[in-house]
């Protein structure tokens, strides 16, 4: 609709519909940027919607994240695994873990089902194809479902090579 209204808009040829587009560009980005869905947009129209805000839990454990036992890294041609392990026991009130690869939530665990609690060790694994990048791997706490604080990252290198948690 906007195009119609430009000069020259039935007009087609390289430098118009670059002027084209390049308008068309501004305008959606002016619209996203200021918050509001379009109207052929299924998600919500700001993104307190998407994700709602809750208040922490007032008990934090001690340590506020887990403390991660250096992996077991096995390295083979077609790829390569890691196995995670946590310090036990888990501090009172704390009901999970979660783990970040790369900035994303990869997996959480209950201990609902006693799996890793009080004595016994629980565990994440990780498998990944040949790559041409680290991975950079966080854990967390989980208390009613809500993340208590990200632990630093461990690296682990293309080559296999574990750095950062779990070196202590």
């Amino acid at each position: 609709m906007v195009l119609i209204l430009l000069p020259e808009s039935r007009l087609r040829d390289h430098a118009r519909l670059g002027g084209q587009a390049l308008l068309f560009g501004l305008f959606v980005y002016s619209i996203a940027s200021a918050g509001l869905a379009l109207p052929f947009s299924a998600r919500p129209a700001s993104s307190h919607d998407v994700h709602p805000v809750r208040s922490a839990p007032a008990f934090v454990p001690s340590p506020r994240h887990p403390q991660i036992l250096e992996p077991e890294i096995s390295v083979g041609f077609g790829g390569s695994n890691a196995t995670f392990t946590w310090r036990t026991p888990v501090p009172e009130g704390v009901d999970g873990i979660s783990m970040l690869v790369n900035d994303i939530e990869r997996e959480r665990k209950s201990f609902a089902t006693g799996a890793g609690k009080n004595g016994r060790y629980g565990s994440f694994d990780l498998r990944r194809t040949p790559q041409a990048v680290p991975d950079y791997i966080r854990f967390s706490w989980l208390q009613d479902g809500y993340i208590l604080g990200w632990s630093d990252a461990g690296i682990w290198e293309i080559d296999g090579a574990w750095s950062g948690i779990g070196r202590a």
